[in-house]
């Protein structure tokens, strides 16, 4: 069945979490130009904390992420990034509730990897509105490698919840 977003896609990884702070490192199957990762977070253990990537075992602060976010009942936008990260986070603030969203990632050889994310996290209660992130991105300094392998942490180090995890879709443009 092709995905939403058209032919051409393939699943290539996928993994999930028994409750631990990492899932992967996890291979990719294949060389892609595109890449998109669908990640579920059903909560975090001990406390809040927010989901993100690493890309091919790369622990350097070679990384930035940026999200632009709304409050609880909030009419403020506000901004968050972090630069010379280790990881791109998938949120703007920490929560214990679940989250859920695409990563869409630029994975050609000779350039930097660009990731535009689509996140939104949970309230947990039907008369609690939660966050709302607007605009999200970040981005892997690596302009010699594809990416080959993806691993899903958490910044602070927690626990993904059981039945948290993510699939990597690949595609090529030519």
């Amino acid at each position: 069945m092709p995905l939403p977003f058209g032919d051409g896609w393939q699943m290539v990884a996928q993994g999930t979490s028994g409750g631990a702070a990492t899932i992967g490192p996890i291979a990719l199957d294949g060389n892609w130009d595109m890449l998109a990762i669908f990640y579920i977070v059903t909560g975090y253990g001990g406390g809040g904390d927010i989901a993100a990537f690493r890309f091919n075992n790369d622990s350097g602060a070679n990384y930035w992420d940026r999200h632009v976010s709304c409050v609880t009942a909030g009419v403020t936008l506000t901004n968050v990034q972090t630069a010379s990260s280790t990881m791109i986070r998938v949120g703007a603030a920490a929560t214990q509730q679940g989250r859920s969203g695409i990563m869409q990632i630029s994975n050609p050889r000779a350039t930097a990897k660009i990731v535009s994310i689509f996140n939104q996290t949970g309230s947990g209660a039907a008369a609690t509105v939660p966050v709302v992130e607007l605009v999200s991105g970040g981005e892997w300094i690596n302009t010699t490698s594809q990416i080959n392998r993806v691993t899903m942490l958490t910044a602070a180090g927690g626990a993904l919840n059981t039945g948290s995890g993510f699939a990597v879709f690949g595609c090529n443009i030519a």
